[in-house]
């Protein structure tokens, strides 16, 4: 059943236009993932012996708010994949890779930039519209009577974690 979802949703995903319109586009998008693992692990264990020495050259070659960029990795490899869907015309898609630099490096000390590019992003906000979409279309798609139940709980959850009380539960 799992494989048949996957497989149905690819072929929706294919039908829409929902992936890259260049054959290498991919290639982009892997260098911001490797950039931010490196800064992410450098970060994460600059007291260790071996990587001491790489975060000294990092802090002495790119400053010591070098670390504070993989926010901005995150801001940088949305972008670009949104203009990868987008535009067919590497003009355009590197017009856009440098304005999400300029914008994200600009931004990056912004809260509401924090919260949501570099916490809700790549967690909650990606993983609940998938699904929510993937339920939603599919229940309207087979027009199953669990389907379309299944799709009104999942929004009633959402809309009673958005706005209920959970202390009013508690209250007496």
């Amino acid at each position: 059943m799992a494989r048949y979802t996957i497989l149905t949703e690819i072929t929706w995903l294919k039908k829409r236009d929902c992936f890259t319109t260049g054959k290498r586009d991919y290639i982009f998008l892997i260098l911001p993932c490797v950039a931010l693992t490196i800064i992410v692990l450098v970060s994460t264990y600059s007291q260790r012996p071996m990587v001491k020495d790489i975060n000294a050259l990092f802090v002495s070659v790119f400053g010591e708010r070098f670390f504070n960029f993989s926010n901005v990795m995150i801001f940088v490899a949305f972008f670009p994949a949104l203009a990868f869907v987008m535009f067919k015309d590497w003009l355009y898609k590197l017009i856009f890779i440098f304005l999400s630099l300029f914008i994200g490096y600009a931004i990056q000390n912004s809260a509401p930039f924090l919260i949501f590019f570099a916490v809700f992003l790549p967690t909650i906000i990606h993983v609940f519209l998938f699904t929510g979409f993937f339920i939603v279309l599919g229940a309207l798609k087979n027009r199953s009577v669990t389907g379309i139940a299944s799709a009104v709980v999942f929004i009633l959850c959402a809309v009673i974690f958005l706005y209920g009380d959970p202390f009013l539960i508690f209250t007496t």
